[in-house]
């Protein structure tokens, strides 16, 4: 490729509707220098380069602030634009017939959807939570349960305890009131051989509530008394023995 094909080439792009005014601005375009060896066309060229470059970034600098400029403003008018757009359009009547269209059709298809949906995890929550506190209930009504059967088995032990003592203690009684009765019956018997004694000697009359004739005693000292022979079947004893200064006497 010859230079000044190159030349044609590289720069094609950039003719026609920007080539006039990078001419204006710039001046026009050197030749791309035949050989290196001539250097005042190298210097022409990287001269003219230079200042393009140069110039172009003064503009990307001046288009910045320029831009920024321009998006601010922007901004700021669609903040205002854009509520003031959307309120007048929400009062239209275009806004009415659009909602009223589409109304059931969103509800259908959005919020019902999302609404059943919320239901539906609702009560599976309220199922799950309902069955975690059943089963919480169940399980501290059992232990309550269980501690309750507890106590009424060791109130029940208890009990049958103090009904086996107080049927120990009714025997015990029983028997200790069967064995006075022997007792009171000994006594009885002892007292009625006794008393009829007493009643064949003259001594006494009435019975076991009677009382000694008048002029009648028991006789009670430390001698024996006998009739006839001393030691003999007649007698009236103070003991079973020969006693010193025992009498004995008789027609």
């Amino acid at each position: 490729m010859t230079p000044e094909e190159f030349h044609d080439e590289f720069f094609r792009n950039y003719r026609g509707r920007y080539s006039s005014y990078w001419v204006e601005r710039w001046g026009v375009i050197p030749s791309i220098p035949t050989s290196f060896d001539n250097a005042n066309s190298i210097y022409e060229l990287l001269a003219w380069l230079q200042r393009a470059f140069k110039q172009l970034l003064d503009d990307f600098v001046a288009l910045e602030s320029e831009f920024e400029d321009f998006k601010n403003a922007l901004t700021e008018l669609l903040e205002n634009l854009v509520p003031l757009l959307i309120k007048r359009y929400m009062e239209s009547a275009e806004a009415d017939r659009w909602f009223t269209g589409k109304a059931d059709k969103y509800y259908e298809r959005v919020i019902k959807p999302y609404i059943d949906e919320q239901i539906r995890n609702l009560k599976e929550k309220v199922e799950r939570d309902l069955q975690a506190l059943e089963t919480r209930i169940n399980e501290k009504l059992e232990a309550e349960k269980q501690e309750l059967i507890r106590e009424i088995n060791n109130l029940k032990e208890k009990l049958e305890q103090e009904k086996q003592a107080r049927l120990q203690d009714k025997e015990d009684f029983k028997r200790q009131l069967q064995e006075q009765a022997t007792k009171n019956n000994d006594l009885k018997d002892t007292l009625t051989k006794l008393i009829s004694n007493l009643e064949k000697s003259g001594a006494w009359a009435g019975g076991l509530k009677g009382d000694f004739k008048e002029g009648r005693n028991i006789a009670t000292g430390n001698i024996n008394i006998f009739g006839g022979t001393p030691d003999g079947n007649s007698f009236i004893r103070t003991n079973n023995g020969s006693t010193e200064n025992d009498l004995s006497g008789g027609i």
